[in-house]
C-alpha cells in the first residue's frame, strides 16, 4: 500500500465501510503494524477523526461494546509496552457500522501476525531525508546523522535525544547509555510490575544484548522467576530474541536499554553493575565485558580492578580510544595511593595516547606534568612537544625537541628530528628538512618532505614525496590508516597546496572515514577541514559545504575555537561563492592574528574574505605562501593584472587565467574569469565569442551548484544578446541569429529538442520558438529537410 499512513488509513477505513456488514457477527479489521514511535497513534487518531466525519460512533480501549449501538469504529491503541489486547466483547444486539459493519482499528507490533481478513497499515522507520525534515533548520548534516543512527530512523525518539548536546549524543553512541540524567522527556514503558521492571532494569545493566541467567543473577533473582518477568517483558514489547544468538535476548530498541538504565536509582544502579562484573567474572567473562561495570562500581583501592580496567584498555586502545579513555580515567580515580609507580606511569601513557587519539588536549595537558614526573625525560619532553605541535606552538615544540635531542640515543633522535622536521616544513624551509630526513625513508618523512615542497613552491619535492608516500598509504586498512592520520593530514594538505584537489580530496575523505570508524577523532577537525578545502576547489560545493559544518563542530567537541573560526571562515567562502558575496558578509566570522595569514595561504581568489590589512609576519605556527609555480596562482595573479589592464590586454590575460584553473579543475574559479573574459570580449564587440564564454562559464556553476555565478551569467548573456544583431521580419532566407545557427548545428548532429534545451539551458518551449522561426527562414517543413537544407548566413557574422 503506497501514500501517507494518514492516507492509507482512511482509504482502509473506506474500504470497510463500503464492504458492508458480511455475516453475522463479522468484524472487519484495521491494523496498524509498526515499531513504537513511528506515528501508530497518531495515525490511528486520524483514522478515527475521519470516522466522526462520517457520523461514526469512535470508542476507544472499550471493554465491551454498549448494546445497540450503530455506527461503532473501536480504536484499539496497544501502546508502546502493552500486548496487544483481545477484541472487546459485543453485547447482544449492538450492531457496527452502516448495516451492522463493525470496525475494529488496532495498532500492533510489526510481528504480530496478521489477523485473517485484516487489512495491515505497515509504518517503516524513516529513511535520512524524511527524517532530516523532522530536526531543526540548524541542525547540522553531522547532527542529524548521528541522531538518525541512534534512533533507527524511529521520530518517536528524535524528541527524546533533542535535549542532549552533541557531546552528549557522542558518549550515547560511544558506550549505548546517557552520560548523565536521561532527558526529562524519557520514561519507562508504563504499566510494568515490579518483578518486571527490576529484570528489565538488570538486563539493561548488562547490555543491548543480554542472557536470561545473567540478568536474573543481576536482578536477585532465582531463574524461573526471571524468566517469567522476561516472558511478560516481550509480550509487552519491551525485548525480543537476539536473531540467530537463542538463547540471548534484546531490548526492541537501544534506547530502550538506555532509558531504563538512566531511570534507575543511583546507589542500585552502582550495586547493579558491581553484581554485574562479579556474574561475569564467574562465568571467565574477557576483561573487556568486565570493564564496564568495574568503572561504574569499583571502590578506591580496589587493585584488582584497576589491572583489569588497563588490560582491557590496552585492549581496545587502538580501536575504540574513546573507550579506553574512561576506563583509563576510572582506573585512575580508585588507583590506591601507594600502588606501584610502574603501574601508575602505565596507565598515565595509556591516558595521555587515549586523549591524543580522541582529540582530548586539555587533558593532555594536564596529565604532562605527573607523566614528567615519572617518565624518562626524553619521552616526557618528546610527549610535550608533540602537544605543543598540535595546538599550533611550534616555537615551543622546537625548544622541546631541541632539547630532548641533546640527551636522546639515536633511536628516540630519529623520531625527534622527524617532529623538527614537520615544524621546519610548515615554514618552508625545504633544505632544512631534507637535511632533518636524510636518513628517513619511511612514508611519514616523504609526506613531511612533499609538505615542505608544496610550501616552498618546489613542484619537483613535492612530487618525489608524494610518490613515496601514496602507494604506502594507499594499501592501508582504515585501522592502519587511522595510525597514520598525522601523514594523512601532511600529504593531504601538500596536494592542496600543490593543487592536485583530486588526490587531496580521495585521501582526507579516506581519512574522515578511517576517523570515524576507529574513533581515532583526535585529527578529525583537520581532516574535514582539508576535506572541505579541496572539495570546495573542485567546485563541489554542496558535499564542501557539509564536510566543513562537520569541521566546525568537531573543532568545537575539542574545545578548539581556533579550528573552529577557520572552518568557519572557508564555509563563508563557500556560502559566497554558492550564493554570492552580499548574503555571506553578514555572517563572515571576523579574523585576527594568525587566522588572517591563514586566510591569505588557503583562500586565494574567494568572492569574500577576512580583511587583511594588518596580516602580521609569518609566526612560528603558519605556513609562508608558495609562490605563483603552480595553474591555479599563476591563473590567480594573471586575474589580478587584467584587472587593471585594457580591454584588448586582458583578453589574452583572462584566457590563459581560465586555461589554468580547468588545469586543477578548479570549476568556481575558472567560471569566474570566463565571465570576466566574456564581459572583456563583448567590450571589443568580439560578440560571438563573448556568447561562447559566458555560456561555458554558466554551465560550469550549474555544475558546481553555485546559483551567485550561474545569475551572473545569466545576465551577461543577456546582456550580450541585447547587442546582437536581430532581423527586422523572419523572412524567408534572411540569416540566422547566432542562437539559430547553434540549434541548426545540433539538430543536424542527431539531438532532440530536451537535448538542445538543456544544452543551451533553456526551455523545450524556447527551442520550439526558435525552430519555428528557422522553418520559415530555411523554408524548411521538416527536422529531416532542415539537416539537409544549405546553410544561412548568419546575422552579425
Amino acid at each position: 500500500m503506497t501514500g501517507e499512513p494518514a492516507q492509507q488509513a482512511a482509504a482502509a477505513l473506506a474500504r470497510a465501510l463500503k464492504a458492508g456488514p458480511g455475516p453475522v457477527g463479522a468484524v472487519r479489521q484495521i491494523e496498524i503494524a509498526g515499531e513504537p514511535g513511528t506515528g501508530r497513534t497518531r495515525t490511528l487518531s486520524r483514522l478515527a477523526s475521519r470516522a466522526e466525519l462520517h457520523g461514526l460512533t469512535v470508542l476507544w480501549n472499550p471493554a465491551r461494546i454498549p448494546p445497540g449501538a450503530r455506527g461503532v469504529v473501536v480504536c484499539l491503541d496497544d501502546g508502546p509496552a502493552r500486548p496487544a489486547g483481545h477484541l472487546p466483547a459485543r453485547d447482544p444486539g449492538s450492531r457496527g457500522g452502516p448495516g451492522g459493519t463493525l470496525v475494529v482499528a488496532r495498532t500492533v507490533l510489526p510481528e504480530h501476525p496478521v489477523t485473517d481478513g485484516a487489512e495491515r497499515i505497515a509504518l517503516a522507520p524513516l529513511d535520512r531525508e524524511a527524517f532530516d525534515k523532522l530536526l531543526g533548520p540548524r541542525t547540522s548534516p553531522w547532527r542529524g546523522a548521528l541522531l538518525h543512527r541512534l534512533t533507527g530512523g524511529i521520530p518517536g525518539w528524535a524528541g527524546t535525544l533533542a535535549p542532549l548536546s552533541d557531546g552528549e549524543l557522542r558518549a550515547l553512541a560511544r558506550d549505548g547509555l546517557f552520560p548523565g540524567p536521561a532527558p526529562a522527556v524519557a520514561r519507562e514503558p508504563s504499566g510494568l510490575a515490579p518483578a518486571e521492571r527490576e529484570v528489565a532494569r538488570a538486563a539493561a545493566v548488562l547490555g543491548d544484548v543480554f542472557h536470561p541467567a545473567q540478568a536474573a543473577a543481576v536482578a536477585g533473582y532465582d531463574l524461573p522467576r526471571a524468566l517469567t518477568a522476561l516472558d511478560a517483558l516481550a509480550e509487552r514489547g519491551v525485548i525480543r530474541a537476539a536473531p540467530g544468538a537463542v538463547p540471548l535476548l534484546r531490548f526492541r530498541h537501544p534506547l530502550l536499554r538506555a532509558v531504563l538504565h538512566a531511570r534507575m536509582p543511583p546507589g542500585a544502579r552502582i550495586a547493579a553493575h558491581a553484581r554485574a562484573a562479579r556474574v561475569l567474572r564467574a562465568a571467565g567473562a574477557d576483561p573487556v565485558d568486565r570493564a564496564p561495570h568495574l568503572a561504574r562500581s569499583a571502590a578506591p583501592g580496589d587493585l584488582p580492578a584497576v589491572r583489569t580496567l588497563a588490560e582491557a584498555a590496552h585492549r581496545v586502545l587502538d580501536t575504540h580510544p574513546a573507550r579506553a579513555a574512561q576506563w583509563l580515567h576510572a582506573a585512575r580515580r580508585i588507583l590506591p595511593g601507594d600502588a606501584d609507580t610502574t603501574v601508575r606511569r602505565r596507565i598515565l601513557h595509556a591516558l595521555w595516547h587515549a586523549a591524543e587519539r580522541t582529540g582530548d588536549h586539555r587533558l593532555r595537558g594536564d596529565l604532562l606534568p605527573e607523566i614528567e614526573d615519572l617518565a624518562d625525560p626524553v619521552a616526557g619532553l618528546a610527549l610535550h612537544a608533540r602537544l605543543a605541535t598540535d595546538l599550533g606552538r611550534h616555537r615551543q615544540a622546537g625548544d622541546l625537541l631541541r632539547t630532548a635531542l641533546r640527551t636522546a640515543d639515536e633511536t628516540e633522535a630519529a623520531d625527534l628530528r622527524r617532529q623538527l622536521a614537520v615544524l621546519a616544513a610548515a615554514r618552508g624551509r625545504l633544505p632544512a628538512v631534507r637535511t632533518l630526513l636524510a636518513d628517513d625513508t619511511g612514508p611519514d618523512a616523504a609526506a613531511v618532505l612533499a609538505l615542505a615542497g608544496a610550501l616552498a613552491g618546489d613542484d619537483a619535492a613535492y612530487r618525489a614525496g608524494a610518490a613515496r608516500a601514496t602507494p604506502v598509504l594507499a594499501d592501508l586498512t582504515p585501522a592502519d590508516l587511522a595510525r597514520r592520520q598525522h601523514t594523512v593530514v601532511r600529504l593531504g594538505w601538500a596536494a592542496n597546496l600543490a593543487e592536485r584537489y583530486p588526490a587531496a580530496a580521495e585521501l582526507f575523505g579516506r581519512g574522515v572515514r578511517a576517523a570515524r570508524e576507529t574513533g581515532w577523532t583526535g585529527l578529525l577537525p583537520r581532516l574535514l577541514f582539508g576535506h572541505g578545502y579541496a572539495l570546495l576547489a573542485l567546485g563541489r560545493t554542496g558535499e564542501a559545504l557539509r564536510s566543513l559544518e562537520d569541521a566546525e563542530a568537531a573543532a568545537d567537541d575539542q574545545d578548539r575555537g581556533d579550528l573552529a573560526r577557520l572552518a568557519r571562515m572557508l564555509r563563508t567562502s563557500a556560502l559566497a561563492w554558492r550564493d554570492g558575496p552580499a548574503p555571506s558578509v553578514a555572517g563572515a566570522p571576523a579574523a585576527d592574528g594568525a587566522e588572517r595569514l591563514w586566510w591569505a595561504v588557503l583562500a586565494p581568489a574567494t568572492p569574500v574574505a577576512p580583511a587583511a590589512s594588518a596580516v602580521p609576519a609569518a609566526g612560528d605556527a603558519l605556513p609562508v605562501r608558495p609562490g605563483p609555480s603552480t595553474p591555479g596562482r599563476r591563473a590567480t595573479a594573471l586575474c589580478a593584472r587584467a584587472s587593471g589592464a585594457s580591454d584588448a590586454d586582458a583578453v589574452p590575460l583572462l584566457s590563459e587565467a581560465a586555461a589554468g584553473f580547468a588545469d586543477r579543475g578548479m570549476a568556481l574559479w575558472e567560471s569566474h574569469a570566463r565571465l570576466l573574459l566574456a564581459r572583456r570580449l563583448a567590450a571589443l564587440d568580439r560578440l560571438t565569442e563573448a556568447t561562447a564564454e559566458a555560456g561555458r562559464a554558466k554551465a560550469l556553476a550549474v555544475a558546481a551548484g553555485s546559483t551567485w555565478l550561474r545569475g551572473l551569467a545569466v545576465d551577461r548573456q543577456r546582456a550580450i544578446g541585447a547587442r546582437m544583431p536581430r532581423q527586422s521580419a523572419a523572412a524567408p532566407g534572411a540569416g540566422l541569429s547566432v542562437r539559430e545557427a547553434e540549434i541548426v548545428r545540433m539538430v543536424r548532429a542527431g539531438k532532440s529538442n530536451r537535448d538542445i534545451a538543456a544544452a543551451l539551458f533553456v526551455s523545450v518551449k524556447t527551442v520550439e520558438a526558435h525552430l519555428t522561426r528557422i522553418f520559415r527562414k530555411t523554408g524548411a517543413r521538416s527536422r529531416t529537410a532542415l539537416a539537409a537544407a544549405p546553410p544561412l548566413p548568419v546575422a552579425g557574422g
